[in-house]
């Protein structure tokens, strides 16, 4: 995970410091850096269009979709400052919980989901 090593590496500012106080701005960069890379690297293979193009798109796509994974994290944090609890359960011991697990999945499947349903939409439709 970039944004968890870099944050820590190198992360002095923290843009939510009551919410999410661990998350730090070089965290948040590098997570993204991250998803546009990796969608620049890999969603032309499956587009089937290798060019520029292929990896322009793709790199909207991993980027769209890490904004997503990042605002699904913050909100399950936003959640449980609200009911004030640290962890969303003990189930998986000191990972915080299986929400603390899925969190980032609440808007970056949903975001994934709509742009491939656009990417891959049948000619004519």
């Amino acid at each position: 995970n970039a944004g968890y090593f870099v944050g820590r590496a190198c992360g002095k500012r923290h843009p939510f410091p009551t919410l999410s106080p661990g998350k730090t701005v070089a965290g948040c960069v590098a997570s993204l850096v991250a998803g546009v890379a990796a969608g620049a690297a890999l969603l032309p293979f499956t587009l089937g269009e290798p060019g520029l193009r292929g990896i322009l798109v793709g790199a909207a796509v991993g980027g769209l979709v890490n904004v997503g994974a990042q605002a699904g994290d913050l909100s399950e944090s936003w959640i449980k400052r609200r009911a004030g609890v640290k962890d969303s359960s003990s189930w998986l011991g000191p990972s915080g919980g299986i929400l603390d697990v899925i969190d980032s999945l609440f808007f970056a499947a949903s975001a994934a989901l709509l742009l491939w349903s656009l990417l891959y939409a049948p000619a004519g439709t």
